[in-house]
């Protein structure tokens, strides 16, 4: 284990963020997913980790390792509508993968993508949910809504047919803490090893930013590890597979091989 200083918020690291979720477990906290975040246990203080993968799935995996390694169970949330493609036999693989460490995969729903009619809306939400399931091979009982930045009125936050951490109902003595652009707002996180630590904690990390803690500037870390990831497979969709067929296709040497008669 990786000894840090509990006073300072952990680096964007793999070390770092094994070392921080063990001093939480040595702070008498206990780990649960999200779909769990609606029953209150009054014996212990509780963490309800949560992942939203927004850039790439790629390498997301290694988180869900270390928190396996951990007795960790926490909420990966998964969107339809980002560039990444769920049904890439690679993506599906460490979906199904994270699945099999004991996790639960959630969905992530973008309202800037869905109607703006109510029932056509929540026809949308629960489509992108099967369609998720089917991916999976598992139920998906939670969602949350990506970039609620934009303050965007959320019409499924308060939602019988699934979990959604923000519902108002699940809100007491709970501290909502998020990265964001590999970044902490404030440092209301370190509360936790305070005096008075919240019974409850909602974390959300981007298990993207946290790949690669030897690169400190974040946007050389974007630059190299972010948009490499996210373009990997695209790239070597056209470099391999694309090049290959128009090097072997048959099309391309029959013509080819008329053209040359022709000269």
């Amino acid at each position: 284990m990786m000894e840090i200083d509990i006073g300072k918020l952990p680096k964007f690291d793999l070390m770092y963020y094994e070392s921080f979720i063990q001093n939480l477990a040595n702070a008498g906290y206990k780990f649960k997913p999200v779909s769990k975040i609606k029953d209150i246990n009054k014996k212990h203080n509780i963490v309800y980790i949560r992942h939203d993968i927004d850039l790439h799935i790629l390498g997301i995996d290694k988180i869900a390792e270390i928190e396996n390694f951990n007795g960790v169970s926490s909420t990966f949330y998964v969107l339809l509508t980002q560039h990444y493609n769920i049904l890439q036999p690679e993506n599906q693989h460490i979906l199904r993968k994270i699945i099999k460490l004991g996790h639960e995969i959630g969905l992530h729903y973008d309202l800037e993508t869905y109607p703006i009619r109510s029932i056509e809306s929540k026809e949308r939400l629960n489509w992108e949910s099967e369609f998720l399931e089917k991916i999976i091979g598992a139920r998906v009982r939670t969602i949350s809504m990506h970039q609620p930045h934009r303050e965007k009125a959320d019409p499924f936050l308060t939602i019988n047919e699934y979990v959604n951490p923000h519902d108002p109902r699940y809100q007491k003595d709970l501290l909502y803490v998020s990265d964001s652009c590999r970044a902490w707002r404030d440092e209301t996180l370190l509360t936790c090893f305070g005096p008075n630590p919240p019974r409850r904690l909602l974390l959300s990390t981007h298990p993207e930013l946290w790949l690669d803690g030897t690169i400190e500037d974040r946007i050389a870390y974007l630059d190299k590890i972010v948009v490499k990831n996210g373009t990997q497979q695209y790239l070597n969709f056209f470099d391999k597979i694309v090049r290959e067929i128009w090097l072997t296709h048959p099309a391309t040497k029959l013509h080819d091989k008329r053209e040359k008669l022709r000269k």
